[in-house]
């Protein structure tokens, strides 16, 4: 059973996801809402790992975020499937960050694990009603990420 402060807690979070959605909605581009609904996600998945009590859920989150592909996993929904140009984009972008050292391998591999399990996730529970689709063989798009994550 919750205790009080996690009821706070819970409740701050929601209010900051509510916003978060909020500003999204009133974003004038894609490009502005984008990050935004990111950033919202990301909440709600940390909130769904501390829940589900698990061990790493900041650092594995830290990692999605650091690489970036807390942007291709919503855009990944967003379109209903991950696809090859998505990947292709941000494994540029992922490239790019290495070679100025804003990221390490050692965060890209992890966000790329990270990614792969959220997308699964998001992916069972959208089954029934078709709305994501992340299947886990005949899938380049991932077999894309996993190759740029093992040539890390």
């Amino acid at each position: 059973m919750s205790d009080i402060g996690d009821l706070e807690t819970d409740s701050a979070v929601s209010a900051a996801i509510q916003e978060l959605m909020r500003r999204a909605e009133d974003a004038p581009t894609y490009e502005d809402a984008l990050p935004l609904v990111a950033e919202a996600l990301t909440h709600q998945l940390r909130g769904a790992l501390h829940a589900g009590h698990h061990r790493n859920a900041d650092r594995d989150i830290d990692a999605l975020i650091c690489a970036g592909l807390d942007h291709l996993l919503v855009e990944a929904v967003l379109a209903g499937h991950l696809s090859d140009l998505l990947v292709e984009r941000y494994v540029e972008q992922m490239r790019a960050m290495m070679q100025s050292g804003a990221v390490t391998a050692e965060d890209l591999k992890r966000g790329v694990l990270v990614f792969d399990i959220t997308a699964r996730k998001l992916a069972e529970v959208a089954r029934a009603q078709k709305q994501f689709e992340y299947p886990l063989s005949a899938n380049r798009a991932r077999e894309l990420l996993f190759a740029f994550a093992r040539d890390l």
